[in-house]
């Protein structure tokens, strides 16, 4: 890990500007801070790697990644050092969120550090965001699972099957069809109504049937 220490900083010596040293650079000083039996040395490594994501985020201001890999910086060295996470961790996370507000990953990771500075209806909030932004993120899901209800009897399997429908032209059936993959299982506080958008689509064979508008390509829709 030195050696690779020794040629991440001539690398990054001869391309400030490259991302990936820097970012590389970073990942080796906190590997030897993790490594450090020495509490200075283990503090000194974490704050090198700050450093150096600290250098790039200035050449790159505009870059949301840069922000980000120097949140996540402050808070190595917050947690391994047992210390309280900065407040300019928080900042910097929120400004890649500014710049890249579509990426799941900036908000599920200020989930994580809002989780470690104690704020965890923040940090729930932050892990639905990401979620809504991309609802299979493994990462975001992870931590809400920790936080699910206690009780089994709050957590609900949610089938088509238990869908009401209602509303549709002309009394129209609709046969909700049941899958594997539409399954979801919802935990509700007991503090809102719980809400479900079913896209209405057309299903099964072209008939003679008339039909009302929308359903022009089968008689019944799913």
């Amino acid at each position: 890990w030195l050696k690779a220490a020794e040629a991440g900083e001539k690398a990054v010596a001869l391309n400030p500007w490259g991302s990936h040293y820097a970012l590389s650079l970073a990942g080796v000083y906190r590997q030897l801070a993790l490594l450090a039996s020495d509490k200075d040395e283990k503090s000194r490594r974490f704050a090198g790697a700050s450093e150096v994501l600290r250098d790039y985020l200035r050449r790159y201001p505009h870059d949301p990644d840069a922000h980000h890999n120097y949140a996540m910086s402050l808070m190595w060295r917050a947690l391994e050092l047992k210390q309280p996470l900065s407040r300019e961790a928080l900042l910097e996370e929120n400004r890649a969120i500014e710049l890249a507000p579509l990426f799941p990953d900036f908000r599920s990771s200020l989930g994580q550090m809002y989780h470690f500075a104690g704020r965890i209806a923040e940090a729930k909030k932050s892990w639905i965001q990401a979620v809504d932004l991309s609802p299979g993120f493994t990462s975001a899901l992870e931590w809400l699972e920790k936080f699910a209800p206690a009780h089994l009897s709050d957590i609900l399997s949610v089938s088509p099957y238990d869908l009401e429908v209602g509303n549709l032209p002309l009394g129209r059936t609709v046969r909700l069809k049941e899958e594997r993959k539409l399954a979801i299982k919802v935990a509700n506080s007991g503090e809102e109504i719980l809400r479900f958008k079913v896209d209405i689509i057309p299903f099964g064979v072209v008939t003679a049937q008339p039909l009302p508008e929308g359903y022009a390509l089968a008689p019944d829709a799913v």
